[in-house]
């Protein structure tokens, strides 16, 4: 599924189709926010949306205090290791909610994960950091031509998007949760079909709770 697949769902549902004022530029802010909000929901009922990896060696030149090119699908990290460059072994890391303000040696040694950053205190040479991590298994959201691995998800990521830009952008909160009761009948409508073919067995209804929602 391309987003703009769904941005232009989202624009069908605003009485929009033909997007003259809900274009894609508009409405790619709140798809990032609706693609968490989908995802929590997926996870929630049972969907494996995360996998774990161990990264390749990433460079980590002397002085840089961050990881200048982390996976694209980082969701978060578990651990990280460094060794020098050129060498074989590695030797774990120490993570910190903050990383101190220390003189930087020839280890990297501490790191923190703030603001979606890896953050670190900088070494005096160049250093290389294995990364074992969370991975985002169904895509990320860069930009309107990004896809995600959602099976037949367009109508329900759109009608999300037109559940956040009722909301927050056209400032109408009712027909905001009009369009949020469409989402969740997509939403309940999407499980049973995707848990039903996971499972080899027929569509039978699941009981359905409704997550806490989040404003952007």
């Amino acid at each position: 599924m391309i987003v703009s697949d769904a941005i232009k769902a989202a624009a069908v549902l605003m009485n929009d189709p033909n997007q003259v004022t809900w274009t894609n530029q508009v409405l790619l802010g709140v798809a990032l926010q609706a693609y968490e909000e989908l995802s929590n929901d997926l996870v929630a009922h049972g969907f494996r949306l995360f996998k774990e990896i161990t990264s390749a060696p990433l460079l980590v030149t002397a002085g840089r205090t961050t990881i200048d090119n982390p996976p694209n699908d980082l969701f978060v990290p578990i651990s990280l290791e460094e060794r020098n460059v050129g060498d074989a072994a590695y030797t774990s890391m120490e993570e910190k909610v903050w990383e101190p303000s220390v003189t930087p040696s020839t280890s990297l040694k501490l790191w923190s994960f703030r603001q979606n950053a890896i953050q670190l205190i900088g070494a005096s040479v160049d250093k290389e950091v294995r990364m074992k991590y969370i991975a985002n298994n169904i895509g990320t959201i860069t930009n309107e031509n990004s896809t995600l691995n959602i099976t037949n998800g367009a109508g329900l990521l759109g009608a999300k998007i037109a559940s956040l830009a009722a909301t927050h952008l056209a400032k109408n909160p009712k027909d905001g949760i009009a369009k949020e009761v469409v989402y969740r009948s997509r939403l309940t409508t999407y499980i049973q079909i995707e848990l039903g073919n996971q499972q080899g067995k027929p569509v039978r209804r699941l009981p359905y709770r409704v997550p806490k929602l989040r404003s952007v």
